[in-house]
């Protein structure tokens, strides 16, 4: 006997009858995570609970053996609206975009406005050397250096034969 109510990922719900509460928890929990795992920096649009949207631009890290990058997808910012700080080792990078568009014609007005912020904080890792960050944007793309201190970038050693 299950106080499980739902049998092979199918709830056990009659036609006429509530939702049982653990079986709406259970679907809530699913849409939660399956919004939060699916793509958490895709640049469309995503509700929160309570109808209010949030922009998140997609992201790209990668590493070399001197320094650490980011790239953020933010078309239609400008580079005026994006502020990069760090606070003890945490990176925060915000920026907001508005765009508005209208047409006139003889027999109509067409107006459009977006709106939207975003706020991404990382942790830095222990290595970079917070003095020597670079940020450039370029064709709604922000690229964000972060060199590695000395002691933490890979050396090569030479193997010398006899």
């Amino acid at each position: 006997m299950s106080l499980i109510p739902w049998r092979g990922g199918r709830p056990l719900v009659r036609a006429g009858e509530a939702e049982h509460p653990l079986a709406q928890m259970r679907r809530q929990m699913d849409e939660l995570f399956g919004r939060f795992f699916h793509d958490p920096w895709s640049t469309a649009l995503m509700e929160w609970p309570g109808g209010e949207h949030a922009w998140a631009p997609r992201a790209e890290l990668s590493e070399t053996d001197k320094e650490y990058a980011i790239r953020l997808e933010v078309p239609g910012v400008k580079s005026e609206d994006i502020d990069l700080t760090i606070s003890g080792n945490m990176l925060t990078i915000k920026g907001e975009k508005s765009e508005e568009k209208e047409e006139k014609n003889k027999n109509y007005l067409y107006s459009e406005r977006h709106f939207g912020t975003f706020s991404r904080t990382m942790e830095l890792p222990a290595n970079v050397n917070p003095e020597k960050i670079d940020a450039k944007f370029k064709d709604g793309v922000l690229t964000v250096k972060l060199q590695k201190a000395p002691e933490a970038q890979s050396k090569r050693i030479a193997v010398k034969t006899d």
